[in-house]
């Protein structure tokens, strides 16, 4: 698989993000269908920007906002985050 790290990235960061990806999928294993897989490159990129103090720029009302919109179409049964919204945080 080929990865496009961030720019910026260090080695150590490279190292860390294949590491969580790694264990993201042996934890999850066949229960991630290959389409979400996406989610685990979320969560790498967004703990290790958590890690190393890396800001989003979205104000606490957007990232409620964000929420509440996820909120309201897991309770609809339609859990996909509009990607306009959900990649905008990385």
């Amino acid at each position: 698989m080929n990865v496009a790290y961030p720019e910026g990235y260090n080695d150590e960061d490279k190292a860390a993000y294949d590491d969580l990806i790694s264990r993201g999928r042996q934890l999850l294993g066949s229960k991630i269908k290959p389409n979400d897989e996406f989610l685990l490159d979320l969560s790498a990129k967004i703990t290790i920007n958590q890690w190393r103090g890396y800001k989003n720029d979205m104000t606490d009302e957007e990232i409620q906002e964000i929420k509440r919109q996820h909120k309201e179409t897991a309770q609809a049964g339609l859990i996909e985050t509009p990607p306009e919204l959900f990649y905008f945080i990385v």
